[in-house]
């Protein structure tokens, strides 16, 4: 008997299913199980992809096949054993369902040949590098098919992570790669996956076709893709010393713009523009169609240098290059791309059409980030706030900052609110008694008026009568 874990059966299920990019309707590859006294071995591969699972531990010697369906049906939630028995007759399974024993005999019919391995010798680095590659993933875009920008691009001299889709640009360097050139691998799912983790070195080698990655217990083959032309990425990326401004977005005030710029009003869904203002202090607002006023976000704790600007970008690319950890801006114009920059890390992002920017308005509803409460419409005769004091360029630091969970926004107890809606609240109470002794009257007047109508027609008879 071989033991293992139902839970351990679903994590198995759930990352080869990534790493196989397969979908709902796709049918699995056969399993190629392996075991002995160095641990068990679980193998799948398919369409140039490969994915593998050691298992420490001493078992007995087997090797034999199982269907990918074997994982769907003895998956679970709880460390519940799953018992593993080959036989002549097929690999007899048990296991326990709601204090129900469960067996089945799975086959596998027509066998391929054992799984194996590329061998490549593994270059190490740092845990990051996994974390590059799920970020360069995120970058993709799977629908392309011009050029290769559902690919990572690994350039091997540089030891550097690329990934675009043509509207963002990341690129991450700082890695070893045994290689000189560039290759491209899929950008798949498995690399987001959160089972692919590990806090130790993650290896990484290349076979002539084949790129491999160990991290941890998972070792992962992709095929490298010769066929497709990657984007020139150099010709796109600014030169920093030409920025006409800098923003400088401490941690707080980055966190605060990638929670709520999300929640700013906004007619188009697929660009979501907002405007950036750096006329001053740091002001993001946004609007839809049928609104007088528009909604801004004020960065009271961050600061520009350089000339006043007004530029009009996709809000989730603002709010990713804070969730990536950026620490600032670089604006080289209304019609320029925007740089992020950090240690080995560059994020471009490409701006809307500059004729869609919401200017400044005197009624504007502010919500400033250093304050706790609700939106106000208090604000100066700039409409725009007073531009910091002593304002620090951006420097670059190893900090990492993903979007942090942050307390929900608390009710506004601004006077000016409560002001105007203590006035409003006053004004409908005078005009509902106004409303009531109006009805009344005409009341009233309608009952004066029957009693009228009543004394006349008792004339008209009186005249009918003869003296």
């Amino acid at each position: 008997m071989i033991p293992i874990t139902r839970k351990l059966v679903k994590t198995l299920r759930s990352v080869f299913r990534a790493a196989l990019g397969l979908t709902a309707q796709s049918n699995g590859t056969p399993l190629h199980v392996k075991t002995g006294p160095d641990g068990l071995v679980i193998s799948a591969a398919m369409f140039g992809l490969g994915i593998r699972y050691h298992l420490d531990g001493s078992f007995s010697e087997h090797e034999f096949w199982l269907p990918f369906e074997f994982l769907k049906e003895t998956e679970g939630n709880r460390n519940d054993a799953v018992l593993l028995d080959p036989t002549s007759d097929g690999i007899v399974i048990q296991w326990v369902v709601d204090s129900v024993p469960q067996t089945r005999t799975f086959h596998v019919q027509d066998a391929p040949d054992a799984i194996t391995l590329p061998e490549v010798d593994f270059t190490d680095n740092p845990p990051e590098l996994l974390v590059a590659l799920a970020e360069a993933a995120r970058t993709c875009d799977h629908s392309s098919t011009r050029y290769a920008l559902s690919c990572i691009q690994l350039r091997g001299e540089a030891g550097e992570v690329v990934a675009t889709d043509s509207h963002q640009l990341l690129v991450e360097g700082g890695f070893s790669f045994p290689w000189d050139d560039n290759v491209l691998i899929p950008g798949g799912k498995l690399l987001t996956h959160r089972e692919f983790r590990t806090d130790q070195e993650v290896g990484i080698g290349r076979a002539e076709d084949v790129v491999v990655l160990k991290a941890g217990p998972w070792t992962a083959w992709m095929s490298i893709d010769k066929e497709r032309r990657f984007p020139e990425i150099d010709q796109v990326i600014p030169n920093v010393d030409a920025a006409i401004a800098t923003v400088s977005i401490p941690k707080n005030d980055g966190d605060f713009l990638a929670r709520v710029v999300k929640q700013l009003p906004a007619n188009d869904e697929h660009h979501s523009p907002v405007t950036v203002d750096l006329n001053g202090s740091i002001a993001v607002r946004a609007r839809t169609d049928c609104a007088k006023v528009p909604t801004e976000l004020v960065l009271t704790r961050s600061s520009r240098t350089g000339d006043p600007v007004r530029f009009s970008t996709n809000r989730k690319l603002l709010a990713r290059a804070m969730q990536l950890g950026f620490d600032g801006l670089h604006i080289f114009g209304p019609d320029s791309p925007v740089l992020c920059m950090q240690a080995n890390r560059k994020f471009v992002w490409m701006l809307l059409d500059k004729d869609g920017a919401i200017k400044p308005s005197k009624e504007a509803i502010r919500i400033e980030s250093a304050a706790t409460t609700a939106p106000t419409n208090k604000t100066s005769a700039n409409t725009i706030p007073t531009a910091a004091r002593n304002p620090t360029p951006m420097k670059p630091t190893n900090s990492s900052r993903n979007t942090a969970s942050a307390k929900a926004t608390q009710p506004d107890n601004s006077p000016s609110l409560i002001d105007r809606a203590e006035s409003l609240r006053d004004s409908l109470h005078a005009a509902l008694a106004d409303t009531r002794n109006l009805i009344t009257t005409l009341k009233q007047q309608q009952k004066a008026s029957r009693s009228v109508q009543s004394a006349l027609k008792s004339l008209r008879q009186l005249e009918t009568l003869e003296v």
